[in-house]
């Protein structure tokens, strides 16, 4: 077992978690920007201006972090309300620095710049590259300002060289999820353009990139640059039995370095020789056995049920729809701005229809495949209402440190309806078994 630091609990969410939403929305917002036309006038000074309100938005962070770390040096006893009002500031200016994104790329006419350049107008990775570039530093920068605040109010905190290393395995994590696929795919696609093929050609091997690259490559770019550690031999081998026995076939196990930060898992990967199960070193720490499997078996579920496919098929009619109608509005100079808009807002509402209702079949289904292999693995759940229990359990633990994180987020509902679920899918003896019982508050 790993063990647990001396500081106190009581910090910031992991900002690589709670800015799951945010990420998304600046690579839809930025990468859309970029199909924006608008007059090279617009902007009289895009790379100034951009800079400055880059400059004016990360000092607004600092400011805030500063602020908030003195507050908690002054009042160690009011540091959950600090923390809790730091977060809820930070959330506001994520919103914020999607309209900055937005008036550097269009207003400033930062994207038009980038279009039109020489050194990028046949690149489409380069493009991106740069259409990305003001989001991702605003993302980056309160992922750094949320570190700041917990490195400083721990009792013992990390020396300089610690924090540069500990904040960059943050920054990986982040990129790798999001935009060091996105850059390597276009990439891929530029040298596809390279080639002395026709259209129909290029088209039919760029499809087929993109295919391959979604279900093999970008899966292990990520897990690349995600930092991990093995398991020890009898951990692993658990594990692996109680894979093997859910049916998720060959997939790699890594303990997710976190510097015991987050308790978390998810699976990397479509493929079954390339996926990768990675569970937080907070995770292994902190979860008992049985609760460990249960968070394990989700995992699986998640797998078994398809619900990652499903999650980005349901998006796909959305742009299919408004790549369609483009051609009889390509005159119209608000209709691309305008239809981003619509497709970014009906993409929000969409997954979070989907993401909520997969997460709950994926509560059911887990205790559906405990009570399944449970007679076949030590500290397995044997039967449904147990399993339910467990799970319930393991979810009031990963988010016994805040209230908030007990609450609805975009990608999951709350952990009060989904024991709520889960105890409507088998009563009346999900509440008692052998006289014990759980309690839920």
């Amino acid at each position: 077992m790993l063990a647990v630091p001396d500081y106190p609990a009581v910090t910031l969410k992991p900002m690589e978690q709670v800015m799951q939403l945010s990420l998304f929305l600046t690579i839809l917002l930025s990468l859309s920007c970029g199909t924006i036309t608008t007059d090279a006038s617009t902007g009289r000074f895009p790379i100034v201006g951009s800079v400055l309100i880059l400059v004016m938005i990360t000092s607004i962070m600092h400011f805030l972090g500063n602020r908030a770390i003195h507050a908690v040096q002054n009042d160690l006893f009011a540091k959950q309300a600090i923390a809790n009002r730091l977060e809820s500031q930070l959330a506001c200016l994520r919103w914020i620095s999607l309209m900055a994104v937005f008036a550097c790329l269009v207003k400033f006419g930062l994207a038009s710049l980038i279009a039109n350049s020489r050194f990028t107008e046949h690149s489409l990775a380069l493009q991106s590259l740069l259409l990305l570039l003001p989001g991702t530093i605003l993302n980056l920068y309160c992922i750094y300002t949320a570190e700041r605040f917990n490195w400083n109010t721990r009792s013992s905190s990390l020396n300089r060289r610690d924090q540069i290393k500990h904040v960059l395995t943050k920054f990986r994590f982040v990129l790798a999820l999001g935009i060091f696929p996105i850059l390597i795919l276009l990439g891929l696609i530029d040298l596809v353009g390279l080639l002395p093929l026709d259209s129909g050609y290029a088209a039919t091997l760029t499809f087929g990139l993109v295919i391959l690259f979604i279900t093999l490559v970008s899966p292990s770019i990520a897990s690349y640059f995600i930092d991990t550690e093995p398991l020890d031999n009898e951990q692993k081998q658990w594990v692996n039995h109680l894979t093997n026995a859910a049916g998720l076939g060959k997939i790699q196990i890594a303990v997710w370095n976190t510097n015991l930060s987050s308790m978390n898992a998810l699976v990397v990967g479509f493929v079954s020789p390339f996926r990768k199960l990675l569970i937080s070193d907070a995770l292994v720490a902190a979860l008992p056995r049985k609760q460990l499997a249960m968070v394990i078996l989700h995992e699986a579920a998640h797998l078994k049920r398809k619900h990652l496919p499903i999650r980005m098929a349901s998006i796909i009619p959305i742009w299919l729809v408004a790549a369609g109608i483009a051609p009889w509005f390509q005159n119209n100079a608000w209709f691309a701005p305008l239809a981003s808009l619509i497709c970014v807002i009906l993409t929000i509402m969409t997954l979070r229809w989907v993401a909520h209702h997969t997460e709950h079949d994926a509560d059911l289904e887990a205790c559906r495949l405990a009570a399944k292999i449970g007679t076949l693995i030590d500290d397995i759940p044997t039967n449904q209402a147990e399993a339910g229990r467990e799970l319930s359990r393991a979810l009031l633990t990963i988010t016994s440190e805040r209230a908030s994180a007990k609450k609805t987020s975009w990608m999951h509902p709350g952990v009060l309806a989904r024991i709520q679920a889960m105890r409507a899918d088998h009563q009346p003896t999900f509440l008692t078994t052998n006289s014990s019982s759980i309690t839920i508050g």
